[in-house]
């Protein structure tokens, strides 16, 4: 039990080393899970309106939101085709479109 709480610094500093700054190129919806995200383009792919009601019901819960082109965000792990972005100050990480960061 020592050792495990010995590593976890370490372990963390491993992740926040992987964690990548970045911006969005282009406004985009970003959701809080993968499932939700691909759903979102699934749909988009199919029929632009289902797409649309879809996200709006998701954006009213929190679990997604769109986000700006030109919005400070931080990469905390990539999914291609998804990343997921933290933005500024916030703890919680949404996927998004991995060609709309950088």
């Amino acid at each position: 039990m020592k050792l495990l709480f010995a590593c976890l610094p370490f372990v963390m500093l491993a992740g926040a080393a992987a964690a990548q700054n970045a911006a969005v190129t282009d406004s985009a919806v970003a959701c809080r899970s993968v499932a939700d995200i691909k759903k979102a383009y699934d749909l988009q792919a199919k029929s632009a309106a289902a797409a649309d009601t879809f996200v709006k019901g998701k954006e009213s819960s929190g679990a997604c939101q769109r986000l700006v082109r030109g919005l400070k965000v931080t990469i905390e792990q990539k999914q291609p085709p998804f990343s997921c972005v933290r933005l500024s100050g916030d703890f919680d990480c949404y996927w998004i479109m991995g060609t709309v960061v950088e």
